[in-house]
């Protein structure tokens, strides 16, 4: 009977507030060390080199124009913690679908300006470039234009990004399209990293 009474006791006993909150406190600060570690891999850094790569597609949206795929690479320099120097360019050649079949090409300098939340890294650039477009039978349009663009990068690890971004480009002398949107671009984006001074 004693013994019985003594289970009894132990289990109307309360639990301990301090072993209830053991496990969340911990997990609570393995999160902060979490989200402290992925700022510190996306923050950017003045005179930081980003260099990288990847596939795209491209397309003006006409019906009479076939779409591309291609490949652009850029640099970044950072000049300070939000904006960079960029230089930037890609090629596409366009063979899908119905439509006339070209190439083009394009090679710009401008400025990014990105955002640091946690891991990632928005952006939204913009540059002065060169374009090309070459027709199989036409003659090819060439000048100077601009490109207006967006995306994001991921940080995985210190020195590795992976992204996207949206492009959009056109002439300066808007008349050498007989219609609009110039050309659009989406390109798949893998960096690497070097930082000139510890983030």
């Amino acid at each position: 009977m004693e013994r019985t009474g003594s289970q009894e006791l132990r289990a109307d006993r309360p639990v301990s507030l301090g072993t209830a909150s053991r496990q969340p406190g911990r997990l609570g600060r393995v999160c902060l060390l979490a989200l402290t570690l992925s700022a510190g891999l996306a923050r950017a850094a003045p005179w930081e080199l980003k260099l990288g790569g990847g596939a795209s597609y491209g397309s003006t949206f006409h019906p009479m124009e076939a779409d591309g795929y291609g490949a652009n690479g850029y640099a970044e320099l950072g000049l300070s913690e939000m904006w960079s120097l960029l230089l930037a360019g890609g090629f596409q050649e366009h063979t899908l679908g119905k439509g006339n079949r070209y190439s083009f090409e394009q090679v710009g300098l401008g400025l990014v300006y990105a955002l640091d939340v946690l891991s990632v890294l928005p952006f939204i650039s913009v540059r002065l470039e060169w374009l090309q477009k070459r027709w199989q039978q036409n003659p090819a349009e060439a000048g100077l234009g601009y490109c207006v663009g967006g995306g994001f990068d991921v940080s995985l690890f210190r020195h590795l990004t992976v992204g996207f971004a949206g492009e959009y480009h056109g002439f300066l002398d808007e008349l050498s399209f007989n219609y609009l949107p110039g050309y659009v671009s989406f390109n798949l984006r893998l960096g690497v990293r070097f930082f000139g001074r510890d983030p």
